[in-house]
């Protein structure tokens, strides 16, 4: 199997789990809120949590991208030195 093949399963069966992960804490969430918030002001703390969420997600899709861009930087230089 190649090495890009390896990657888009590797990739595919994390995202897999993440959907997963992220479907069964939406319901947790959800219930919470429901619990602790009364019914008239639930849709406003269910919005309050999504954008915090898709926040939180943007942030970290910005640190893995950027740790992979410093990733590729460092093995460009650690290879002109062995040369």
């Amino acid at each position: 199997m190649s090495a890009e093949i390896r990657i888009a399963v590797r990739t595919a069966l994390i995202t897999a789990f993440i959907i997963a992960a992220a479907l069964i804490w939406k319901d947790v969430v959800m219930e919470a809120i429901s619990t602790v918030v009364p019914k008239v002001e639930v849709l406003g703390y269910q919005f309050a949590a999504a954008l915090f969420a898709t926040v939180l997600l943007i942030i970290v899709v910005w640190i893995v991208l950027k740790g992979e861009r410093l990733e590729r930087k460092l093995e460009r230089k650690l290879k002109l030195t062995k040369l």
